[in-house]
């Protein structure tokens, strides 16, 4: 990044804008970007919204193929080498093809952008691309170009430069012909290695009934899949800047923490190291999640309502600002959920299953940043999916009422009815798997038929250690106790109105992007077991239902002990990180919470219930339950189900939107920028520090760089996805007394250094009755960067009915 006033240069443009406002903030010179399209403005908010997206490139090689693309423009003397009319002595080369690379490069860039919005369907931007090529053809190339030349003519610019000229407009005026058609778009994205195209496979033909007014006619119907080349998805995403380098950054960060007790990632944990040991110490080898899930495409309540079921692939060795973006996600299969029905699982993910078996066994080569070829094996570890998905594919029964319904083990339903306790002997394994398999007696062993991805060298179902916490907490075990909890305390120590009104009038914080629901009267009745919240509205209505009803409910409510149970269990379960402990004091906490449940309703547990018998020994093979959650992968559906609400043609509608999945992935490969966050802030003001009063006791905490200086103080920022906003609460550090907290009171930043200016609260203790911390004001001031924080994402203060002040940590520490 230049200064277009004083010629200086930066690496990033949060250091240039800094630069701007101190250095030249009392300057009424306009604004010219320096990156060289020449635009001009006269104020600094307009020149930094341009240059953060201006991509004129003044210097760019032609792109692989696309001469058979680009029309024939014909040059004079060998590309025009002139002389300048206005200085005879200086010779100046003009380069038709630079000049054909940028308009192209732009071009390619404007069409991918348009694929990439997933509410524009395609016809959309064939009529787009028509007429812009229209209008440039219209405009520039026929009224502007005559009158141009007319006037360089009468400028008596010579014929050599009239000539360069020319070659320009034709450019111009042939810009969109190598990507006039959908053809040709889609033909020369997928020759350029930009869009990965899916394939249709076929699996069969299955014969289907079709009224006529001939009748009702029977007729055999070819029936396919689709199927994404995943180690090509792989190959260009760890191509893009920052890609692999950010990750093998990650895994030796991890690496040398091997000597901590605590493990935050997959790749520091017993299930990895048993996966990772069939290779030498010199390969290098990734961990794969793989998930699977059905997605409604129509109306599920319509009449054309059509489920398919798709299959992402994500790496859970990104760093951890990385892998909750849905771009990071990959989309490997789309099918009809229907064919499960008509077809075995060998013909329907047949050809997912050698792909992942090549990509462990032969894996793939990418070229790195430093030039040189690399290896990269993939080892698929777990299958991620709520309980019916991953029963189906794991040749389990897929209901909860079958007499042995559990995948873990071989309980059978009527003992899961007060089971609180893991049993060791009732474990599955590959050899009692393989009994049951051809045993087939589904009603006796739980288990149909042999799992599809046995066939991998390095997985097996019965050694998946994964759960999903989105769907048995968040839409399972909450409810269930939230409503035993509602229906005892209703009207006993409150009415519903009252909540309600508490609900309505609660204030969530800066840092909740969810709110709460009012509870209806119909949810509370007997034998209703779900509250009408999705499963990120329930959280937030367990996180703070002590500041909704703890001053009305009593200390040793049993109801209330058994809530305060379940927020002890989510603390672990939602935890970024475990330590050697915590696989045991989550097996006690389970095992409280499911006696307490059956003692203290007279009700049995339910089947997710008995599934939380086995978190503890997921977490202590897998590591942290958070990172295993299907929440991200619901998310990503919305990929699918834009384009499916954009378009009419329902003809295939699993290439549809596989398609148009990877056209967006196309955009992502075409902008080629980093997969790291951008570093993002808001408007601010000029600070001197030395004006607040407290200076003098935070003054030692400033680092030497900010001492002395002008700061600039905005309003929030974005710090590798997390956003932090003044008057948020912080999570300093912890120690044997306890979290310390401090409340954010500026946001500092020179150049792209950043620092948090902060007020320590005072740590009052913990608050059993509300699980929270009470908190206090002071006037002790301190300063630290984002990265000595404690843990990153921010906290806030609450204040309960009597105005005192709280912080619920989001996990435990």
């Amino acid at each position: 990044m230049i200064c277009p006033l004083c010629s200086a240069t930066f690496n990033n443009l949060p250091a240039l804008y800094l630069h701007l406002r101190l250095q030249h903030g009392n300057s009424n010179t306009p604004l010219k970007c320096a990156n060289g399209c020449g635009r001009i403005y006269d104020n600094l908010y307009s020149f930094k919204r341009h240059v953060s997206t201006c991509s004129f490139i003044p210097d760019i090689s032609v792109p692989q193929n696309v001469d058979e693309f680009l029309p024939d423009v014909s040059t004079t003397s060998q590309d025009i080498c002139i002389n300048s009319s206005l200085n005879s002595s200086d010779s100046v080369q003009y380069d038709v093809k630079n000049f054909t690379s940028v308009v192209t490069t732009q071009v390619d860039t404007f069409v991918a952008k348009l694929y990439s919005k997933p509410q524009l369907p395609r016809n959309y931007v064939e009529n787009i691309v028509q007429d812009v090529s229209l209008l440039f053809k219209n405009c520039l190339s026929s009224q502007f170009k005559n009158d141009l030349l007319v006037i360089l003519k009468n400028a008596q610019v010579n014929s050599e430069e009239l000539q360069h000229v020319e070659n320009m407009f034709e450019v111009l005026d042939n810009s969109f012909q190598h990507l006039s058609s959908e053809y040709r778009r889609l033909k020369y994205f997928e020759s350029n290695g930009l869009l990965v195209r899916p394939e249709t496979v076929e699996i069969g033909s299955r014969t289907i009934c079709k009224t006529t007014d001939k009748g009702t006619l029977r007729y055999t119907q070819k029936c396919h899949v689709q199927t994404i080349q995943l180690g090509v998805s792989l190959k260009h995403f760890l191509e893009l800047p920052d890609a692999y380098d950010s990750i093998q950054s990650y895994i030796s960060l991890l690496q040398s923490d091997a000597s901590v007790s605590t493990a935050e990632n997959f790749m520091q944990c017993p299930l990895w190291q048993q996966r990772r040991a069939r290779y030498s110490l010199d390969q290098i080898v990734f961990p794969l999640f793989i998930y699977s899930d059905g997605v409604e495409c129509n109306n599920p309540l319509g009449s054309h309502s059509k489920v398919l079921d798709a299959i992402y692939a994500s790496l859970p060795c990104l760093p951890p600002e990385c892998q909750s973006a849905i771009e990071n996600i990959f989309l490997v299969h789309l099918y009809e959920c229907s064919y499960r029905k008509d077809f075995t699982d060998e013909e329907i993910f047949g050809c997912v299953v050698s792909m992942l078996k090549s990509l462990e066994e032969e894996g793939i080569l990418i070229q790195i940043p430093s030039g040189g070829l690399k290896r990269i094996y993939f080892i698929t570890c777990l299958l991620l999916a709520d309980n019916k998905a991953i029963n189906s594919l794991g040749g389990f029964v897929e209901g909860f009422t079958a007499n042995y319904f559990c995948r873990f083990c071989k309980t059978h339903r009527n003992d899961t009815h007060t089971q609180s306790v893991e049993i060791s002997g009732s474990l599955r394994d590959e050899k009692s798997y393989s009994e049951d398999v051809a045993a087939s007696d589904p009603k006796s062993t739980g288990v149909k038929f042999d799992c599809v991805l046995n066939a991998l060298p390095s997985f097996h179902i019965t050694s998946n250690y994964a759960v999903d916490i989105f769907h048995d907490l968040n839409e399972g075990v909450c409810h269930y106790v939230l409503i035993q909890l509602l229906q005892h305390c209703i009207p006993k120590y409150f009415t519903l109105e009252f909540l309600n009104d508490r609900i309505a009038s609660f204030f969530h914080g800066p840092c909740e992007s969810n709110s709460m629901r009012p509870i209806s009267s119909d949810r509370l009745q007997k034998g209703i077991t779900k509250l009408k919240m999705s499963g990120s509205e329930t959280v937030v209505f367990v996180k703070f239902l002590g500041f909704l009803i703890g001053d009305m409910v009593p200390k040793d409510y049993s109801y209330w002990l058994l809530y305060l149970k379940l927020r002890q269990v989510m603390d672990i379960c939602f935890s970024k990180s475990v330590s050697a402990s915590s696989s045991t004091s989550l097996r006690v906490l389970v095992e409280e919470l499911n006696s307490m449940y059956v003692s203290v309703t007279k009700d049995t547990l339910k089947p997710k219930m008995h599934n939380l018998v086995h978190y503890s020994r997921v977490l202590e093979m897998s590591g942290p339950l958070s990172h295993l959650s299907c929440a991200k992968f619901e998310t990503k559906h919305r990929s699918l189900t834009g384009p499916a609400h954009a378009t009419t043609s329902r003809v295939d509608v699993s290439y549809t939107l596989a398609l148009r999945h990877q056209l967006v992935q196309a955009f992502r490969f075409i902008s080629n920028e980093s997969i790291l966050p951008k570093l993002q802030f808001g408007p601010g003001d000029i600070l001197d520090l030395t004006s607040y009063d407290n200076y003098v006791s935070f003054r030692k905490s400033i680092p030497p760089s900010f001492r002395n200086q002008t700061l600039f103080s905005p309003k929030w920022i974005n710090i590798k996805g997390t956003k932090y906003k003044p008057g948020m609460a912080l999570l300093v550090n912890a120690n044997e007394n306890g979290p310390v907290f401090g409340k954010l009171k500026s946001i500092l930043m020179k150049d792209s250094d950043i620092v948090f200016l902060f007020e320590y609260y005072l740590n009052a203790g913990f608050n059993q009755h509300l699980h929270a911390y009470a908190v206090g004001d002071t006037d002790i001031w301190s300063c630290k960067r984002p990265s000595e924080l404690f843990d990153p994402l921010p906290l806030f203060a609450h204040k309960d009915v009597c105005g005192d002040s709280y912080i619920i940590l989001r996990y435990a520490l």
